[in-house]
Protein backbone atom coordinates (compact mmCIF):
# COMPACT_ATOMS: atom_id res chain seq x y z
CA UNK A 1 0.00 0.00 0.00
CA UNK A 2 1.25 3.93 -0.95
CA UNK A 3 3.20 5.10 1.95
CA UNK A 4 1.65 8.37 1.91
CA UNK A 5 -1.86 6.60 2.40
CA UNK A 6 -0.79 4.34 4.95
CA UNK A 7 0.42 7.79 6.59
CA UNK A 8 -3.06 9.52 6.38
CA UNK A 9 -4.77 6.41 7.78
CA UNK A 10 -2.39 6.33 10.43
CA UNK A 11 -3.13 10.22 10.87
CA UNK A 12 -6.92 9.65 11.32
CA UNK A 13 -6.27 6.56 13.53
CA UNK A 14 -4.32 9.18 15.91
CA UNK A 15 -7.29 11.67 15.85
CA UNK A 16 -9.66 9.47 16.55
CA UNK A 17 -7.70 8.44 19.08
CA UNK A 18 -7.17 11.61 20.60
CA UNK A 19 -11.02 12.09 20.55
CA UNK A 20 -11.43 9.21 22.44
CA UNK A 21 -8.97 9.39 25.22
CA UNK A 22 -10.88 13.10 25.60
CA UNK A 23 -14.19 11.50 25.82
CA UNK A 24 -12.59 8.73 28.43
CA UNK A 25 -10.95 11.52 30.34
CA UNK A 26 -14.54 13.27 31.10
CA UNK A 27 -16.35 9.86 31.99
CA UNK A 28 -13.50 8.98 34.53
CA UNK A 29 -14.41 12.32 35.95
CA UNK A 30 -17.99 11.21 36.16
CA UNK A 31 -17.93 8.10 37.90
CA UNK A 32 -16.96 7.52 41.80
CA UNK A 33 -17.76 3.65 42.57
CA UNK A 34 -17.54 2.85 46.48
CA UNK A 35 -14.42 0.61 46.14
CA UNK A 36 -11.77 3.12 45.63
CA UNK A 37 -13.52 5.54 48.29
CA UNK A 38 -13.29 2.74 51.03
CA UNK A 39 -9.23 2.31 50.01
CA UNK A 40 -8.51 5.87 49.93
CA UNK A 41 -10.08 6.34 52.97
CA UNK A 42 -7.59 3.50 54.62
CA UNK A 43 -4.95 5.35 52.51
CA UNK A 44 -5.80 9.18 54.74
CA UNK A 45 -6.21 7.83 57.79
CA UNK A 46 -2.76 5.86 57.36
CA UNK A 47 -1.10 9.18 58.44
CA UNK A 48 -3.09 9.50 61.82
CA UNK A 49 -2.70 5.61 63.04
CA UNK A 50 1.20 6.29 62.11
CA UNK A 51 1.37 9.72 64.09
CA UNK A 52 -0.54 8.01 66.86
CA UNK A 53 2.33 5.13 67.18
CA UNK A 54 -0.35 2.80 66.24
CA UNK A 55 0.64 1.01 62.98
CA UNK A 56 1.77 -2.13 64.62
CA UNK A 57 -1.70 -2.98 65.23
CA UNK A 58 -3.25 -1.29 61.73
CA UNK A 59 -5.65 -4.17 61.30
CA UNK A 60 -7.15 -3.71 64.77
CA UNK A 61 -8.54 -0.20 63.39
CA UNK A 62 -12.45 0.78 62.23
CA UNK A 63 -12.56 2.95 59.34
CA UNK A 64 -15.86 5.13 58.71
CA UNK A 65 -17.08 7.40 55.94
CA UNK A 66 -19.94 8.82 54.80
CA UNK A 67 -22.15 6.35 57.42
CA UNK A 68 -20.05 3.01 56.08
CA UNK A 69 -18.08 1.51 58.73
CA UNK A 70 -15.45 -1.06 57.36
CA UNK A 71 -12.38 -2.90 58.12
CA UNK A 72 -9.58 -3.03 55.94
CA UNK A 73 -8.81 -6.20 54.15
CA UNK A 74 -5.84 -5.87 51.69
CA UNK A 75 -1.96 -5.89 52.48
CA UNK A 76 -0.71 -3.05 54.38
CA UNK A 77 1.43 -2.35 51.01
CA UNK A 78 -1.27 -1.53 49.57
CA UNK A 79 -2.85 0.85 51.72
CA UNK A 80 1.02 2.64 52.01
CA UNK A 81 0.62 3.30 48.21
CA UNK A 82 -2.73 4.87 48.60
CA UNK A 83 -0.95 6.58 51.66
CA UNK A 84 1.50 8.12 49.73
CA UNK A 85 -1.37 9.70 46.89
CA UNK A 86 -3.99 10.94 49.38
CA UNK A 87 -1.25 12.89 51.95
CA UNK A 88 -2.83 16.16 50.20
CA UNK A 89 -6.21 15.01 51.07
CA UNK A 90 -5.33 14.32 54.79
CA UNK A 91 -3.90 17.52 54.88
CA UNK A 92 -7.31 19.01 53.83
CA UNK A 93 -8.87 17.03 56.40
CA UNK A 94 -7.05 19.10 58.56
CA UNK A 95 -6.89 22.12 57.50
CA UNK A 96 -10.85 22.65 56.39
CA UNK A 97 -13.39 21.14 56.93
CA UNK A 98 -14.33 20.05 53.79
CA UNK A 99 -15.99 16.85 53.76
CA UNK A 100 -13.68 14.73 50.91
CA UNK A 101 -15.61 11.84 50.59
CA UNK A 102 -18.70 13.85 49.12
CA UNK A 103 -16.35 16.79 47.52
CA UNK A 104 -15.90 15.72 43.58
CA UNK A 105 -12.65 17.71 43.90
CA UNK A 106 -10.83 15.33 46.59
CA UNK A 107 -12.67 12.58 44.72
CA UNK A 108 -11.21 13.05 41.38
CA UNK A 109 -7.68 13.49 43.28
CA UNK A 110 -8.13 9.93 44.97
CA UNK A 111 -9.35 8.23 41.66
CA UNK A 112 -6.90 9.49 39.72
CA UNK A 113 -4.31 7.42 41.28
CA UNK A 114 -5.03 5.02 39.16
CA UNK A 115 -4.12 7.43 36.16
CA UNK A 116 -0.44 7.78 37.70
CA UNK A 117 -0.15 3.98 37.55
CA UNK A 118 -1.88 3.61 34.02
CA UNK A 119 0.92 5.68 32.76
CA UNK A 120 3.38 3.31 35.06
CA UNK A 121 1.94 0.75 33.28
CA UNK A 122 2.34 1.90 29.90
CA UNK A 123 5.78 2.58 30.44
CA UNK A 124 6.42 -1.21 31.35
CA UNK A 125 4.11 -2.29 28.64
CA UNK A 126 5.40 -0.76 26.13
CA UNK A 127 9.46 -1.98 27.12
CA UNK A 128 8.03 -5.48 27.22
CA UNK A 129 6.54 -4.78 23.74
CA UNK A 130 9.58 -3.93 22.29
CA UNK A 131 11.05 -6.88 23.45
CA UNK A 132 8.36 -9.43 22.51
CA UNK A 133 8.68 -8.07 18.59
CA UNK A 134 12.40 -8.02 18.80
CA UNK A 135 12.97 -11.37 20.20
CA UNK A 136 10.11 -12.87 18.40
CA UNK A 137 11.97 -11.90 15.17
CA UNK A 138 14.97 -13.05 15.81
CA UNK A 139 13.37 -16.75 16.48
CA UNK A 140 10.93 -16.69 12.95
CA UNK A 141 14.25 -15.64 11.06
CA UNK A 142 12.45 -12.34 10.09
CA UNK A 143 14.52 -9.31 11.04
CA UNK A 144 12.50 -6.11 11.40
CA UNK A 145 9.15 -7.26 10.21
CA UNK A 146 7.25 -4.37 8.81
CA UNK A 147 3.99 -3.08 10.71
CA UNK A 148 3.67 0.05 8.38
CA UNK A 149 0.33 -1.29 7.51
CA UNK A 150 -0.87 -1.58 10.81
CA UNK A 151 -3.11 0.90 13.07
CA UNK A 152 -0.32 3.23 13.77
CA UNK A 153 2.04 2.13 11.73
CA UNK A 154 4.37 1.04 14.38
CA UNK A 155 3.80 -1.73 17.13
CA UNK A 156 4.34 -0.01 20.33
CA UNK A 157 1.87 2.51 19.64
CA UNK A 158 -0.49 -0.08 18.67
CA UNK A 159 0.05 -1.95 21.88
CA UNK A 160 -0.65 0.91 23.27
CA UNK A 161 -3.97 2.21 21.46
CA UNK A 162 -5.51 -1.71 22.09
CA UNK A 163 -5.19 -1.90 25.46
CA UNK A 164 -6.37 1.71 26.11
CA UNK A 165 -9.25 1.21 24.08
CA UNK A 166 -9.85 -2.38 25.54
CA UNK A 167 -13.55 -2.38 27.36
CA UNK A 168 -11.92 -3.89 30.12
CA UNK A 169 -9.75 -0.11 30.71
CA UNK A 170 -13.41 0.97 29.92
CA UNK A 171 -14.62 -1.26 32.86
CA UNK A 172 -12.22 -1.82 35.43
CA UNK A 173 -10.21 2.14 35.55
CA UNK A 174 -12.80 4.69 33.95
CA UNK A 175 -15.67 3.59 35.25
CA UNK A 176 -15.02 1.53 38.61
CA UNK A 177 -11.69 3.32 39.06
CA UNK A 178 -10.23 -0.51 40.38
CA UNK A 179 -6.34 -0.51 40.70
CA UNK A 180 -5.41 -3.88 39.85
CA UNK A 181 -3.49 -1.51 37.40
CA UNK A 182 -0.74 -1.42 39.80
CA UNK A 183 0.21 -4.97 40.35
CA UNK A 184 -0.30 -5.12 36.83
CA UNK A 185 2.75 -2.76 36.14
CA UNK A 186 4.69 -5.12 38.26
CA UNK A 187 3.94 -8.08 36.67
CA UNK A 188 4.91 -6.85 33.46
CA UNK A 189 8.50 -5.86 34.76
CA UNK A 190 8.65 -9.22 35.74
CA UNK A 191 7.77 -10.56 32.81
CA UNK A 192 10.55 -8.46 31.00
CA UNK A 193 13.57 -9.71 33.30
CA UNK A 194 11.81 -13.00 32.53
CA UNK A 195 12.78 -12.27 29.18
CA UNK A 196 15.59 -10.94 29.33
CA UNK A 197 17.49 -13.26 32.22
CA UNK A 198 19.69 -9.44 32.58
CA UNK A 199 20.39 -10.55 36.16
CA UNK A 200 20.92 -14.36 37.07
CA UNK A 201 22.68 -14.71 40.62
CA UNK A 202 23.34 -18.12 41.17
CA UNK A 203 20.68 -19.40 38.82
CA UNK A 204 18.14 -17.29 40.14
CA UNK A 205 15.99 -15.03 38.04
CA UNK A 206 16.60 -12.13 40.77
CA UNK A 207 14.45 -9.00 39.41
CA UNK A 208 11.65 -11.60 37.70
CA UNK A 209 11.26 -12.84 41.39
CA UNK A 210 11.86 -9.52 43.05
CA UNK A 211 8.81 -7.51 41.00
CA UNK A 212 6.56 -10.62 41.16
CA UNK A 213 7.66 -10.60 45.19
CA UNK A 214 6.31 -6.61 44.98
CA UNK A 215 3.38 -7.58 42.65
CA UNK A 216 2.11 -10.49 45.18
CA UNK A 217 0.89 -8.32 48.08
CA UNK A 218 -1.05 -5.74 45.99
CA UNK A 219 -2.75 -8.87 44.48
CA UNK A 220 -2.31 -12.52 44.64
CA UNK A 221 -3.56 -12.99 41.31
CA UNK A 222 0.11 -12.37 40.14
CA UNK A 223 0.82 -15.99 41.88
CA UNK A 224 -1.05 -17.35 38.69
CA UNK A 225 1.24 -16.09 36.22
CA UNK A 226 4.23 -16.99 38.32
CA UNK A 227 3.86 -20.47 38.76
CA UNK A 228 3.35 -21.37 34.92
CA UNK A 229 6.28 -19.05 33.98
CA UNK A 230 8.77 -20.51 36.60
CA UNK A 231 7.65 -24.32 35.45
CA UNK A 232 8.23 -23.61 32.21
CA UNK A 233 12.00 -22.60 32.88
CA UNK A 234 12.61 -24.58 36.04
CA UNK A 235 12.28 -28.48 35.96
CA UNK A 236 14.48 -29.09 39.35
CA UNK A 237 11.61 -29.51 42.47
CA UNK A 238 13.94 -27.77 45.21
CA UNK A 239 14.48 -25.12 43.18
CA UNK A 240 11.16 -24.69 42.22
CA UNK A 241 10.51 -24.42 45.75
CA UNK A 242 13.01 -21.77 46.13
CA UNK A 243 11.63 -19.47 44.36
CA UNK A 244 8.30 -19.71 45.22
CA UNK A 245 9.45 -19.39 49.19
CA UNK A 246 11.11 -16.52 47.77
CA UNK A 247 8.28 -14.72 45.98
CA UNK A 248 6.20 -15.33 49.00
CA UNK A 249 8.41 -14.23 51.68
CA UNK A 250 7.48 -10.56 51.43
CA UNK A 251 4.42 -11.07 51.81
CA UNK A 252 4.30 -13.19 54.41
CA UNK A 253 6.73 -11.12 56.55
CA UNK A 254 4.05 -8.26 56.00
CA UNK A 255 1.08 -10.42 56.99
CA UNK A 256 3.51 -11.77 60.13
CA UNK A 257 3.84 -8.03 61.02
CA UNK A 258 0.85 -6.19 60.45
CA UNK A 259 -1.61 -9.60 60.67
CA UNK A 260 -5.41 -9.23 58.82
CA UNK A 261 -8.23 -10.10 61.35
CA UNK A 262 -11.25 -10.79 59.80
CA UNK A 263 -14.06 -10.27 61.83
CA UNK A 264 -17.27 -12.58 61.26
CA UNK A 265 -20.44 -11.02 62.37
CA UNK A 266 -18.38 -7.85 63.63
CA UNK A 267 -20.58 -5.18 65.65
CA UNK A 268 -21.41 -2.68 63.88
CA UNK A 269 -21.92 1.35 65.49
CA UNK A 270 -25.40 2.85 65.48
CA UNK A 271 -26.58 4.70 62.83
CA UNK A 272 -23.62 3.20 60.22
CA UNK A 273 -23.73 0.36 57.61
CA UNK A 274 -21.13 -2.27 57.47
CA UNK A 275 -19.27 -2.46 54.19
CA UNK A 276 -20.13 -5.38 51.54
CA UNK A 277 -16.86 -5.83 51.29
CA UNK A 278 -16.64 -6.84 55.26
CA UNK A 279 -19.93 -9.36 54.58
CA UNK A 280 -17.89 -12.13 54.25
CA UNK A 281 -14.60 -13.89 55.09
CA UNK A 282 -11.87 -12.38 52.21
CA UNK A 283 -9.47 -14.74 53.33
CA UNK A 284 -11.38 -17.75 51.63
CA UNK A 285 -12.09 -15.64 48.59
CA UNK A 286 -9.74 -16.92 46.37
CA UNK A 287 -10.82 -20.47 47.39
CA UNK A 288 -14.24 -19.39 46.76
CA UNK A 289 -14.01 -18.17 43.33
CA UNK A 290 -11.60 -20.75 41.89
CA UNK A 291 -14.50 -24.01 43.43
CA UNK A 292 -17.45 -21.46 41.77
CA UNK A 293 -18.42 -23.72 38.67
CA UNK A 294 -18.29 -27.50 38.57
CA UNK A 295 -19.98 -30.74 37.10
CA UNK A 296 -20.67 -34.12 38.31
CA UNK A 297 -18.37 -36.62 37.70
CA UNK A 298 -18.51 -40.29 39.19
CA UNK A 299 -19.37 -39.56 42.96
CA UNK A 300 -18.44 -36.35 43.26
CA UNK A 301 -17.21 -33.06 41.55
CA UNK A 302 -15.02 -31.67 39.61
CA UNK A 303 -13.98 -28.29 39.99
CA UNK A 304 -13.67 -26.94 36.36
CA UNK A 305 -10.97 -24.39 37.05
CA UNK A 306 -9.10 -26.82 39.60
CA UNK A 307 -9.28 -29.15 36.61
CA UNK A 308 -7.92 -26.89 33.69
CA UNK A 309 -5.30 -25.24 35.88
CA UNK A 310 -3.50 -28.17 37.20
CA UNK A 311 -3.44 -29.74 33.12
CA UNK A 312 -1.92 -26.13 31.95
CA UNK A 313 0.78 -26.74 35.15
CA UNK A 314 1.69 -30.15 34.01
CA UNK A 315 2.17 -29.13 30.49
CA UNK A 316 4.54 -26.02 31.73
CA UNK A 317 6.54 -28.61 33.69
CA UNK A 318 6.74 -30.98 31.07
CA UNK A 319 7.70 -28.26 27.84
CA UNK A 320 10.95 -27.93 26.98
CA UNK A 321 11.35 -24.54 25.94
CA UNK A 322 14.77 -24.18 25.09
CA UNK A 323 14.14 -26.28 22.30
CA UNK A 324 11.34 -24.15 21.11
CA UNK A 325 11.59 -21.80 17.89
CA UNK A 326 8.51 -19.62 19.50
CA UNK A 327 9.79 -18.92 22.97
CA UNK A 328 8.35 -15.60 23.09
CA UNK A 329 4.72 -16.67 22.26
CA UNK A 330 5.15 -19.73 24.30
CA UNK A 331 5.88 -17.51 27.20
CA UNK A 332 2.91 -14.71 26.41
CA UNK A 333 0.49 -17.66 25.51
CA UNK A 334 0.67 -19.53 29.13
CA UNK A 335 -0.07 -16.19 30.73
CA UNK A 336 -2.99 -15.57 28.91
CA UNK A 337 -4.02 -19.42 29.78
CA UNK A 338 -3.77 -18.94 33.23
CA UNK A 339 -6.33 -16.06 32.76
CA UNK A 340 -8.08 -17.91 30.56
CA UNK A 341 -8.53 -20.51 33.60
CA UNK A 342 -9.60 -17.90 35.99
CA UNK A 343 -12.00 -15.86 33.93
CA UNK A 344 -13.65 -18.45 31.74
CA UNK A 345 -13.98 -21.12 34.02
CA UNK A 346 -14.23 -19.40 37.51
CA UNK A 347 -16.25 -16.49 38.71
CA UNK A 348 -14.82 -13.15 38.23
CA UNK A 349 -15.61 -9.35 39.49
CA UNK A 350 -15.49 -7.10 36.88
CA UNK A 351 -12.58 -5.12 37.30
CA UNK A 352 -10.36 -8.37 37.22
CA UNK A 353 -10.60 -9.02 33.43
CA UNK A 354 -7.99 -6.13 33.29
CA UNK A 355 -5.08 -8.14 34.05
CA UNK A 356 -5.73 -10.35 31.11
CA UNK A 357 -5.75 -7.66 28.22
CA UNK A 358 -2.10 -7.40 28.17
CA UNK A 359 -1.94 -10.65 27.14
CA UNK A 360 -4.38 -10.52 24.21
CA UNK A 361 -2.49 -7.77 22.76
CA UNK A 362 0.87 -9.00 23.03
CA UNK A 363 -0.86 -12.00 21.26
CA UNK A 364 -1.89 -9.70 18.56
CA UNK A 365 0.82 -8.05 17.51
CA UNK A 366 2.93 -11.55 17.41
CA UNK A 367 1.14 -12.99 15.20
CA UNK A 368 1.05 -10.49 12.36
CA UNK A 369 -1.03 -12.78 9.98
CA UNK A 370 -4.09 -12.82 12.31
CA UNK A 371 -4.01 -9.52 13.27
CA UNK A 372 -7.84 -7.97 11.60
CA UNK A 373 -9.27 -11.41 12.96
CA UNK A 374 -7.25 -11.24 16.38
CA UNK A 375 -8.73 -7.84 16.97
CA UNK A 376 -12.26 -8.02 16.14
CA UNK A 377 -12.38 -11.14 17.86
CA UNK A 378 -11.30 -9.25 21.26
CA UNK A 379 -13.40 -6.34 20.47
CA UNK A 380 -16.60 -8.41 20.76
CA UNK A 381 -15.51 -10.90 23.35
CA UNK A 382 -14.52 -8.33 25.39
CA UNK A 383 -18.17 -5.84 24.32
CA UNK A 384 -19.82 -9.36 25.30
CA UNK A 385 -18.21 -9.64 28.83
CA UNK A 386 -19.21 -5.91 29.79
CA UNK A 387 -22.80 -6.28 28.46
CA UNK A 388 -22.94 -9.67 31.15
CA UNK A 389 -21.38 -7.70 33.66
CA UNK A 390 -24.12 -4.27 33.53
CA UNK A 391 -26.37 -6.61 34.11
CA UNK A 392 -25.24 -9.02 36.45
CA UNK A 393 -23.10 -6.29 38.45
CA UNK A 394 -26.28 -4.47 39.09
CA UNK A 395 -24.28 -1.87 41.52
CA UNK A 396 -21.14 -1.26 40.09
CA UNK A 397 -22.69 0.25 36.64
CA UNK A 398 -25.90 2.48 38.20
CA UNK A 399 -26.48 6.18 37.75
CA UNK A 400 -25.82 6.21 41.59
CA UNK A 401 -22.14 6.26 40.91
CA UNK A 402 -22.35 9.52 39.27
CA UNK A 403 -24.33 11.16 41.82
CA UNK A 404 -20.91 12.83 43.74
CA UNK A 405 -18.97 13.65 40.13
CA UNK A 406 -19.18 17.39 38.61
CA UNK A 407 -22.63 16.10 36.88
CA UNK A 408 -24.23 17.26 40.02
CA UNK A 409 -23.99 20.98 39.98
CA UNK A 410 -25.71 20.75 36.72
CA UNK A 411 -28.33 18.73 37.69
CA UNK A 412 -29.20 19.22 41.12
CA UNK A 413 -29.10 16.49 43.33
CA UNK A 414 -30.62 13.24 42.86
CA UNK A 415 -31.69 10.51 45.07
CA UNK A 416 -32.98 7.50 42.83
CA UNK A 417 -31.19 5.78 40.93
CA UNK A 418 -31.96 2.30 38.59
CA UNK A 419 -30.02 -0.05 37.13
CA UNK A 420 -29.42 -1.65 33.76
CA UNK A 421 -31.44 -4.56 34.37
CA UNK A 422 -34.18 -2.06 36.07
CA UNK A 423 -34.02 -0.01 33.69
CA UNK A 424 -34.75 -2.94 30.53
CA UNK A 425 -37.26 -4.33 32.70
CA UNK A 426 -39.08 -1.44 31.98
CA UNK A 427 -39.39 -2.70 28.15
CA UNK A 428 -39.17 -6.30 28.93
CA UNK A 429 -41.74 -7.85 31.58
CA UNK A 430 -39.86 -11.26 31.75
CA UNK A 431 -38.16 -11.87 35.19
CA UNK A 432 -35.62 -13.92 32.73
CA UNK A 433 -34.20 -10.25 31.28
CA UNK A 434 -31.16 -10.42 33.61
CA UNK A 435 -30.49 -14.13 33.18
CA UNK A 436 -30.53 -14.22 29.23
CA UNK A 437 -28.71 -11.12 29.22
CA UNK A 438 -25.82 -12.13 31.07
CA UNK A 439 -25.89 -15.44 29.56
CA UNK A 440 -25.89 -14.10 26.09
CA UNK A 441 -22.75 -11.54 27.18
CA UNK A 442 -20.71 -14.50 28.99
CA UNK A 443 -21.96 -16.95 26.01
CA UNK A 444 -20.29 -14.40 23.55
CA UNK A 445 -17.09 -13.99 25.65
CA UNK A 446 -16.11 -17.79 26.28
CA UNK A 447 -16.82 -18.64 22.09
CA UNK A 448 -14.74 -15.62 21.90
CA UNK A 449 -11.87 -16.20 24.21
CA UNK A 450 -11.90 -20.51 22.82
CA UNK A 451 -11.32 -19.18 19.15
CA UNK A 452 -8.94 -16.50 20.40
CA UNK A 453 -6.99 -19.67 22.84
CA UNK A 454 -6.85 -21.98 19.92
CA UNK A 455 -6.13 -20.11 17.01
CA UNK A 456 -2.92 -18.29 18.78
CA UNK A 457 -1.72 -21.63 20.43
CA UNK A 458 1.70 -21.62 18.84
CA UNK A 459 1.61 -25.38 17.59
CA UNK A 460 -1.78 -24.36 15.84
CA UNK A 461 -1.24 -20.83 13.92
CA UNK A 462 0.99 -21.62 11.50
CA UNK A 463 -0.90 -24.57 10.12
CA UNK A 464 -4.20 -22.96 10.26
CA UNK A 465 -5.79 -21.74 6.86
CA UNK A 466 -7.59 -18.25 7.63
CA UNK A 467 -9.19 -15.78 4.91
CA UNK A 468 -5.97 -13.12 3.96
CA UNK A 469 -8.68 -10.20 4.58
CA UNK A 470 -7.94 -7.21 2.23
CA UNK A 471 -6.33 -4.00 3.93
CA UNK A 472 -9.49 -2.00 3.44
CA UNK A 473 -11.45 -3.56 5.22
CA UNK A 474 -9.54 -3.20 8.77
CA UNK A 475 -9.78 0.70 8.20
CA UNK A 476 -13.31 0.59 9.74
CA UNK A 477 -12.50 -1.79 13.02
CA UNK A 478 -10.49 0.25 15.10
CA UNK A 479 -13.17 3.36 14.65
CA UNK A 480 -15.99 0.47 15.73
CA UNK A 481 -13.72 -0.53 18.65
CA UNK A 482 -13.77 3.14 20.11
CA UNK A 483 -17.58 3.41 19.09
CA UNK A 484 -18.34 -0.06 20.99
CA UNK A 485 -16.22 1.22 24.22
CA UNK A 486 -17.73 4.57 24.26
CA UNK A 487 -21.57 3.54 24.23
CA UNK A 488 -20.56 1.23 26.71
CA UNK A 489 -18.74 3.38 28.85
CA UNK A 490 -21.30 5.81 28.96
CA UNK A 491 -24.32 3.57 29.73
CA UNK A 492 -24.14 5.04 33.83
CA UNK A 493 -24.13 8.26 32.68
CA UNK A 494 -26.97 7.71 30.44
CA UNK A 495 -28.82 5.81 33.41
CA UNK A 496 -27.96 9.27 35.39
CA UNK A 497 -30.11 11.26 33.35
CA UNK A 498 -32.62 9.42 32.68
CA UNK A 499 -33.81 9.15 36.10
Amino acid sequence: MNKRILKNKSDVFKILMIVYLVIMAVLFASYYYADFREVSCVGINFWDILFRGDLLHFYDQDFIYDGIQFFPNYNILMYMIFAVWNLPTWIVTKVSAVDVYNSTLCLLWMKSITLIWTAAFMWTFTKLIKVCIKESSKESGIDGESYEDIIFGDPVRTGAALFLSSAFYMSAVVICGQYDIISMTFVMLGILHYITEDKIKHGYNVFFILYFAIALPLKMFALLVFIPLLLLKEKRIYRIVVNGILVYLPTLLLNKVFPVKYVINPEVAEGLTLSSANSYDMSLLPLYVDLYDFINIGFGVLFLYVFAEVILLIICYMFDLNKSDSKIKWIIYVCFMTYFNQFVLAYSHPYWLLMIVPFIVIMILLNRKYMYINILIDTVMCLGMLLAQMFFFTWAYTGEIVMRSFWRYITGSKHEFVSLTEFAARFVADDRLQTYATGIGLTIFTAGMLVFAVINCPPIYKRLKIVDYEEKVTTWLFPARLLGGLIFGMIPLVLYFLV
